[in-house]
């Protein structure tokens, strides 16, 4: 990777995120931010767009790799954004996925809620703000929001198969605490 090429490493970034590498994809993100930051410095141009994506990109690596320990950058990085682009659906979900592992449940419903009024069938806003509802209490309303997502992914690919087996789980282990037997039906 050409370390001072901003396109390449918005496309590694986004690959080792895919690819769950969220060493490496917090890594890129942050050398493109840095050049990103040297070009505005020295040849005094200003590109939001890049910056927003990398940023979202760096927050949402840096939820996952060696997670709860970056959490606090992650929300800073979450905040920029938003504080430029305040329906980033990325931004709002990813603040509620990190409000959700610090168990914020009122603060990732509002924020995954508000990703959903943007895109009611954004998967992961739908997905995190039914499990924020399930911890909160509310578990015959989150189950509900995680079956109505189950018809949203086709399955097709890995990544999909992934969150289908995530969704399943978790409506697992609503039943589990319902104290239901798992071979009952849902």
């Amino acid at each position: 990777m050409n370390p001072s090429c901003i396109t390449s490493g918005r496309i590694l970034a986004s690959y080792h995120l895919f690819l769950k590498d969220y060493e490496t994809a917090s890594e890129i993100a942050r050398a493109t931010v840095e050049a990103l930051q040297k070009l505005r410095k020295d040849a005094d141009i200003v590109i939001i767009a890049p910056e927003i994506s990398l940023r979202v990109l760096l927050a949402t690596a840096l939820i996952h790799y060696q997670a709860p320990k970056h959490h606090p950058q992650a929300r800073q990085l979450f905040d920029a954004v938003l504080a430029q682009k305040p329906n980033s659906i990325e931004a709002l979900v990813g603040k509620g996925r990190v409000a959700l592992e610090a168990q914020e449940l009122n603060e990732a419903i509002d924020f995954t809620s508000r990703a959903l009024q943007l895109d009611p069938n954004n998967v992961d806003a739908k997905m995190e703000y039914a499990w924020a509802l399930v911890l909160s209490g509310r578990a015959e309303e989150g189950k509900a929001q995680l079956k109505e997502t189950l018809p949203l992914i086709d399955g097709r690919d890995a990544h999909s198969r992934d969150l289908l087996a995530e969704i399943w789980w978790r409506l697992g282990k609503c039943l589990w605490e319902e104290g239901h037997p798992v071979s009952q039906p849902l």
